[in-house]
């Protein structure tokens, strides 16, 4: 009898262990969906942003494709940013700044609709090129967050830090030094 009693109580705490196991793993699972579901929502304006910044100067640009761009990014934030690691908080403000050296003004747009009448900033491919890589860097941070791999960054730059980390831009407080001539 007490052998039979004790097979029934190690079922039991082996079924409770397996369901508390379970449970765990399908949280998990909702997770990682979830997270790759944001990371595709929060990238794909950001290759719109990307390919609006790639054809200002060379193609004509509509003022309204930039101002949907930017507020379609921001409707994506909106929606996801509580799901992203706390370190990313900045990275709505990373993007607007970025791409608002670009764009000008009118990058605030979701946070001030009368600025939408402004016009877009003349090119310049030297700052368009350092907003699309970062829009890159930032994209592809993203995506491997959402694949929730154990290769996925656990830090995002600022846009501010990764010039000054990629040499693009000095440190506040330092000067380049000019060579002596």
């Amino acid at each position: 009898m007490t052998s039979s009693a004790g097979t029934v109580a190690l079922a039991l705490v082996t079924a409770w262990v397996g369901y508390l196991l379970g449970g765990k793993q399908e949280r998990e699972k909702e997770k990682r969906s979830r997270n790759v579901l944001a990371a595709g929502e929060l990238t794909e304006p950001l290759r719109e942003l990307q390919r609006l910044l790639r054809r200002l100067g060379r193609d004509d640009v509509d003022k309204a494709e930039v101002v949907s761009a930017f507020i379609d990014w921001s409707s994506a934030y909106d929606n996801h940013a509580h799901r992203l690691p706390a370190k990313w908080r900045h990275l709505s403000r990373s993007i607007r700044d970025a791409a608002g050296t670009v764009f000008g003004g009118v990058s605030l747009v979701h946070i001030r609709p009368n600025l939408a009448h402004l016009e877009l900033g003349e090119p310049d491919g030297m700052w368009q090129d350092y907003a699309d890589e970062y829009l890159e860097y930032a994209a592809s941070c993203l995506l491997k967050w959402g694949d929730s791999s154990k290769s996925a960054p656990t830090d995002l730059m600022t846009y501010e830090a990764w010039l000054v980390s990629t040499g693009r831009r000095e440190p506040y407080g330092h000067n380049r030094h000019e060579p002596d001539v």
